[in-house]
């Protein structure tokens, strides 16, 4: 089991966990019930999310229902398992690889989950498997004031979305590369922003230039970073 450093477990979680493993052996990872800590009552997501590579956007499963009503609620389709937390059965592991070095802070579950469906694995919802995520306390973490970590959150984020898409769905690459950035700058316009393009420009051109993100470093290239 794999949990984001701001989420906490119900302590029956893992137990959950186990319990369905057993039942569904054809489902490789298992996601639980992810609600907000400032919204305990509702559902962020119900197990993960789906995921549209042209548009690099995802969409929560179920979100916004309310925890009391899980029990009701369709098993949803999904693209990858929230990796606020998730459940991979060594077996994964042994026929598709560990996670991806390659990916920082964003994206190594998605990446994960997209090998496995390829090699037969599928994804479940353990419903009785709840996680309070508090969200944004890993970035938290990250040494500097917040309008550095703001940049640090807009290169990988962006990085890793590129790496992904021209890596599994290269047909719609160029698509996704012009989407997002158009997308991303509409966003930080409205939002009074402009100030993190220089973090979002310099994953475009490490990823052209092949340089990309250092995996594990604490401070991604360009001269953007603090200056």
């Amino acid at each position: 089991m794999f949990c984001n450093p701001d989420a906490v477990m119900h302590p029956e979680a893992l137990a959950a966990f186990a319990a369905d493993a057993d039942k569904r052996p054809d489902v490789g990872l298992f996601g639980a019930t992810v609600v907000e800590a400032a919204r305990p009552d509702r559902l962020q997501a119900a197990g993960g999310s789906r995921y549209y590579p042209a548009l690099t956007v995802h969409r929560p499963a179920h979100a916004g229902r309310r925890l009391a009503a899980v029990s009701d609620l369709p098993e949803p389709q999904l693209d990858y398992i929230s990796g606020a937390c998730l459940f991979v059965r060594r077996e994964v592991f042994d026929r598709v690889g560990l996670f991806d070095p390659g990916y920082f802070l964003f994206c190594e579950e998605l990446d994960l989950c997209r090998r496995a469906g390829r090699a037969g694995f599928g994804l479940g919802w353990t419903r009785q498997a709840v996680c309070v995520h508090v969200g944004g306390s890993s970035l938290a973490r990250v040494a500097g004031p917040a309008r550095e970590r703001a940049a640090f959150a807009q290169y990988h984020e962006t990085a890793s979305a590129l790496r992904f898409v021209w890596r599994h769905h290269r047909a719609v690459f160029a698509v996704a590369a012009a989407f997002r950035l158009c997308g991303k700058l509409a966003v930080l316009a409205r939002r009074r922003e402009l100030h993190l393009a220089g973090a979002l420009a310099a994953a475009y051109r490490d990823f052209v230039t092949g340089q990309g993100p250092v995996p594990g470093g604490s401070r991604p290239p360009g001269r953007f970073w603090g200056r």
